[in-house]
């Protein structure tokens, strides 16, 4: 049924008017006029355009311009509401970055931000706050920052208190001691407070995805896709190189998968990359890899995280990651249509 295009058009011209102060940048408010007053095709481009690259603009102005392009001249274009429905969801995102002035932190951080995404970094000392406030500058999204000491969340409700503080959407824990740390510091950030923030984040129905970063090795049996002579070469660095972190980050990825078990729906996946290097982005080896060692630029790990955070229902949890040759964003692709799971041969995946 077409809808007479005076009536339209005054519905567009009061809606603009309404919401222009307070929603609408100038240059929509010209276009979306423009486009109900002469019909010109030309227009919608310019706005679609314009949508893609703030990812702010209202529905409601959208909605007067689909009426009338789609009711009158049936215009071969995409759905403008479907595009800008899908940019105003994306850039109301909210991601709680727990150990946020770590190396993968910091690039992760600047990656969900250009899409004009909230990221609120968790951070121990407060005089890291003027230094990690300058990864934000002349980017879209906002930038808050959270004094915490994640040592001190002894307890799932201390967790679940930051997520009330907080409000996020996602989760990621990519916090650690750094090399030097007693055992007992490592227990307590990398084993206890990533198990009760993975609790508080499946108890928080507001919570739809949960990523952490542990490390490719960090199992307790040979994967089925591994030969004898790459399990024995972990096992060998299991018990001397990151012999302090094995045990705590191993049993972090346990409970990531024993505790997303309990809520359908959520996206709950232990990023693991291999040996971390500073080159720059660049492939990926993704998956169940044949190659059981490597090294993993943290950029291209910060990449693959935040491509997970795009994604809905991820039906795997532990996600294996080296330098490679595929585009991470085709890998991340490939690993969610076909479910794939690298914690397959665990004793978890057993219980």
């Amino acid at each position: 049924m077409l809808i007479d295009i005076d009536i339209v058009t005054d519905i567009a011209m009061d809606t603009v008017m309404d919401i222009a102060i307070s929603m609408v940048t100038a240059m929509a408010i010209n276009l979306v006029i423009a486009a109900t007053i002469t019909g010109n095709q030309a227009h919608l481009g310019q706005l679609l355009c314009l949508a893609k690259e703030n990812q702010k603009l209202p529905i409601h102005v959208v909605f007067v311009v689909h009426c009338v392009f789609y009711t009158n001249w049936n215009f071969q274009l995409p759905n403008p509401i479907v595009i800008l429905a899908t940019n105003a969801m994306a850039s109301n995102r909210h991601v709680l970055v727990l150990g946020g002035n770590g190396k993968i932190s910091r690039l992760l951080t600047v990656i969900l931000l250009k899409k004009s995404w909230t990221v609120t970094s968790l951070i121990r000392n407060p005089d890291q706050i003027d230094d990690l406030k300058k990864i934000s500058e002349g980017l879209p999204g906002d930038h808050k920052i959270l004094v915490h000491d994640l040592i001190k969340v002894d307890s799932q409700e201390k967790a679940a208190a930051i997520l009330d503080e907080v409000k996020p959407d996602s989760v990621v824990f990519s916090a650690g001691p750094g090399r030097g740390t007693d055992q007992d510091t490592i227990i307590r950030i990398d084993r206890d407070a990533a198990i009760f923030f993975i609790k508080a984040s499946v108890a928080n129905k507001s919570v739809s995805h949960h990523v952490q970063v542990s490390y490719l090795g960090a199992r307790r049996e040979q994967a089925p896709w591994w030969t004898a002579e790459d399990w024995e070469g972990w096992k060998k660095v299991n018990s001397t190189f990151l012999g302090p972190y094995y045990e705590p980050k191993t049993a972090a990825d346990e409970a990531l998968v024993t505790e997303a078990r309990k809520r359908d729906g959520l996206t709950a996946v232990s990023v693991r990359p291999g040996g971390l290097t500073d080159k720059d982005e660049g492939g990926v080896l993704l998956g169940q890899t044949k190659q059981a060692r490597g090294m993993t630029t943290r950029a291209s790990t910060a990449r693959v995280m935040a491509l997970v955070l795009e994604k809905e229902g991820v039906k795997g949890h532990w996600l294996d990651v080296l330098d490679g040759e595929e585009d991470a964003a085709a890998a991340v692709d490939r690993y969610v249509r076909d479910e794939t799971e690298c914690a397959e041969g665990e004793p978890v995946l057993k219980n």
